[in-house]
């Protein structure tokens, strides 16, 4: 970038990033020095445009909506903001979408060639055959690729359990868990704190293994990329409590991505 006294200089940079980043920044030149300026965050990815936000806490970046999702939350039911219900560790081919079909066939790969939601009434509730990453080993390392080549834009991944504690559970965070008589300024609701954190999280409901929806506007969750013997880490709230646990995998959950 170069500035010149008096005179104005603009300078649009686009970077394709599994979709595009426009970024674009304007100087107004005088005495050699810059002023004013504009940032378009914008990612597309999958068809879907997001921005960013940046954590008051750890200044962790992350996307400013859930995976899939229209827009950012107006209200915490607000359905437009839901997004996505992946099953964990599962790629975007479909399954997602909360009126997907459903198959009862498990999976024999992590990579299943359709895009049914998967079915699974018996324990450990997984939607890959037995033996198929029990560990879950495989679909952690799927999950945290930042090259845009899984569910995440490039340079995003889905976050680790302790990253969802840190922004939202963890003392000195949004410590969503709280009601107003353990942190000043929180609700009693923990919906309401959710949707108040910087995140401005709905409480979207979940898919059930047996590929029912429930929950919507009673229960929000969202999946970490930790995986704990046959469930995965997840961080979930409702109006009384707010908290953090293992799921089973076949279950669909929202997803919000961090920045690398």
């Amino acid at each position: 970038m170069i500035y010149k006294k008096g005179v104005e200089v603009r300078h649009i940079l686009t970077i394709v990033l599994s979709g595009v980043v426009t970024i674009a920044f304007t100087a107004c030149g005088g005495d050699d020095s810059s002023s004013g300026g504009t940032v378009d965050n914008t990612i597309t990815h999958n068809g879907v445009e997001y921005k960013t936000v940046t954590s008051p806490y750890t200044g962790r970046v992350w996307l400013d909506r859930n995976l899939g999702a229209a827009r950012v939350c107006d209200s915490y039911d607000d359905i437009a903001c839901y997004g996505d219900y992946y099953q964990w560790g599962r790629d975007a081919d479909g399954h997602e979408d909360s009126t997907s079909t459903t198959t009862a066939t498990l999976a024999s790969s992590i990579t299943p060639a359709d895009d049914m939601f998967t079915r699974s009434t018996l324990s450990p509730y997984d939607w890959v055959a037995s033996g198929v990453d029990d560990s879950g080993a495989l679909r952690a390392a799927e999950w945290s690729k930042t090259d845009g080549s899984s569910i995440c834009p490039a340079g995003f991944r889905v976050p680790t359990h302790d990253e969802l504690l840190a922004e939202l559970f963890n003392s000195g965070s949004a410590e969503i868990d709280k009601d107003s008589t353990q942190k000043s300024g929180n609700s009693d609701d923990r919906r309401v704190n959710a949707f108040n954190s910087f995140l401005e999280l709905p409480t979207s409901g979940d898919r059930k293994q047996d590929g029912a929806m429930e929950n919507e506007d009673a229960i929000g969750a969202l999946w970490s990329v930790t995986a704990d013997t046959h469930k995965s880490g997840f961080v979930g709230w409702q109006q009384t409590s707010a908290t953090y646990w293992g799921s089973y995998r076949a279950y669909g959950l929202n997803v919000r991505c961090i920045k690398e």
